[in-house]
């Protein structure tokens, strides 16, 4: 590997590292980040881990706080907001174009990750759960054989992960995402886009609800 090939590795190792910590809750808002720190940890220079924390900061990640340093930058409220319309955007226009489209093979998977979630939320894993949640919200996109609506929710999913396990640690009951999550594929089977859009809806805004506090509403199918 030559030397720019290697810097660049390395920022990615960084940034990715870094990025990591901030969607998973190891690394929480108003987390102190020390460029010094990170390289000796990483084993790198401090130049990659300068370009990925700059890189950070300009994908709105990390900010720097005057007379301080560099921070994890918190999720403000119009942050939340843009982060669960794109979900309802992107979740609708999958539902849309997959009704018809989606074989017994697929609804069985779709199934298997609706399980996954469910052994998830009885140890109440939150990091699996989500993961679990986001694996199923990709898969009926990606059911709409639409290839740049995937890419674009692959683009957001670190976000949507941060947001969404904001939204549920520390709860200790998990069943309603689950009963929307299962009902959504009931009215994809039954082939009626509206009631699974409707769900889908519904489904988002608990997500608000419990970021936010009361909105529209929030009831389990």
């Amino acid at each position: 590997m030559t030397g720019p090939e290697r810097e660049k590795s390395n920022r990615l190792k960084v940034y990715r590292y870094v990025k990591d910590g901030i969607v998973s809750q190891d690394l929480r808002p108003g987390t102190m980040i020390h460029e010094r720190d990170l390289a000796q940890t990483l084993g790198v220079s401090r130049t990659p881990v300068r370009e990925a924390l700059q890189t950070l900061q300009d994908d709105g990640w990390l900010t720097v706080i005057p007379r301080k340093g560099t921070v994890v930058r918190p999720l403000g409220r119009a942050e939340i907001e843009e982060v669960l319309q794109l979900r309802v955007i992107i979740g609708a226009a999958g539902i849309k174009f997959s009704v018809g489209r989606i074989g017994a093979n697929a609804f069985a998977h779709l199934k298997s990750l609706i399980a996954g979630q469910e052994a998830a939320a009885a140890g109440l894993d939150y990091m699996k759960f989500i993961e679990a949640d986001m694996q199923l919200h990709v898969a009926m996109v990606r059911l709409a054989g639409n290839r740049r609506l995937s890419l674009i929710a692959e683009e957001l999913l670190d976000n949507f992960r941060r947001v969404g396990l904001e939204a549920v640690r520390g709860r200790q009951e998990l069943s309603g995402p689950i009963a929307q999550h299962k009902a959504i594929v009931a009215a994809l089977e039954a082939g009626d886009a509206c009631a699974a859009e409707n769900i889908l809806i519904d489904h988002i805004e608990c997500v608000r609800r419990a970021l936010l506090g009361p909105g529209l509403r929030c009831s389990d199918p």
